[in-house]
Formats: C-alpha cells, sequence, structure tokens
C-alpha cells in the first residue's frame, strides 16, 4: 500500500486533488483555526468538492484551542458538495494530543484501513 503525505500550504490544491482523486482513503487532519478549519486545508478540500471527487473513504482528526470548528466545516464541505464521503469517528482534541488521544487517531486509522480493503 503506498501513503502519501501532503502538508499544507506547502502542497498545492493541485497536488490535493491528484492525491484524492486516485486514492481509495483519505486522512484530514486539519486544527481549528481562530473558529475555522486551518485555510489551506479548507481550500483544498473545498477544491476536491468543486471537481466533483465523491465516495471516498475517509477520516479527520484535529486539535483546537477553544472552539472545535474544524470538523464541522469539513462536513460542512462534504455535504454543501454531495462528495458522499464515509467517514469513520473523528478525533478531535485540545492542544496537543494525549495518549488516549494518539490512541483514537489509530483507532480511526485502522477503522479507515478496514474500510479500503
Amino acid at each position: 500500500m503506498t501513503v502519501s503525505v501532503l502538508t499544507l500550504p506547502q502542497a498545492t490544491e493541485s497536488d490535493v486533488v491528484t492525491e484524492v482523486f486516485t486514492s481509495k482513503g483519505i486522512i484530514v487532519a486539519a486544527s481549528t483555526y481562530e473558529y475555522r478549519m486551518f485555510p489551506p486545508v479548507a481550500h483544498a478540500i473545498d477544491e476536491c468538492g468543486r471537481k466533483k471527487i465523491t465516495n471516498k473513504k475517509a477520516m479527520y482528526f484535529g486539535s483546537y484551542g477553544w472552539n472545535a470548528s474544524a470538523e464541522k466545516d469539513l462536513m460542512n464541505i462534504i455535504s454543501n458538495y454531495r462528495m458522499k464521503w464515509e467517514f469513520v469517528d473523528p478525533v478531535s482534541f485540545e492542544g496537543a494530543a494525549s495518549n488516549d488521544d494518539m490512541s483514537q487517531i489509530q483507532k480511526g486509522v485502522d477503522g479507515l484501513l478496514d474500510l479500503i480493503q
């Protein structure tokens, strides 16, 4: 199995679209930034929606400071474009990830792997 890791904003939206289009499973790791999903990630997922990339298996995880809005923003984009992505349970955590948070992330990754195999 090949895994591609794209770090935004260093990668372009075009890079994300190409990888998402050809991938069976997607992991969106995005923090909440000033009450919204980290803007470069939001723009890239929005571009996937405009390109009609549908029916993907996915996972979300991310951190927040005082308001966990990134997951909500992600789900709004998925819904608005009718992308029909199937998500395993998301993982959101305040600040740095604890050992328990890391365990939950690993469970999510394992669940995603089960979906795509």
